[in-house]
């Protein structure tokens, strides 16, 4: 996790500019992985009062 600026366009087109979070997440692409995301999004979305969480995601190889 670290520290991000984050910007935001209004429904009137005014951008707004806030504080933000980054989170790094790496996880298994299944369906259980997925929903387990989005869960994590809905909570954090409700309990900060935010519209909407960006959800960035990417598919990578790692060596175990």
């Amino acid at each position: 996790v670290w520290e991000a600026n984050g910007q935001w366009r209004r429904p009137d087109g005014d951008v707004d500019y806030e504080r933000s979070k980054v989170l790094l997440l790496v996880h298994p692409s299944t369906p259980i992985a997925r929903t387990a995301v989005q869960t994590v999004i809905e909570r954090y979305r409700q309990k900060f009062e935010q519209e909407s969480v960006l959800w960035e995601s990417a598919r990578v190889c790692i060596a175990s």
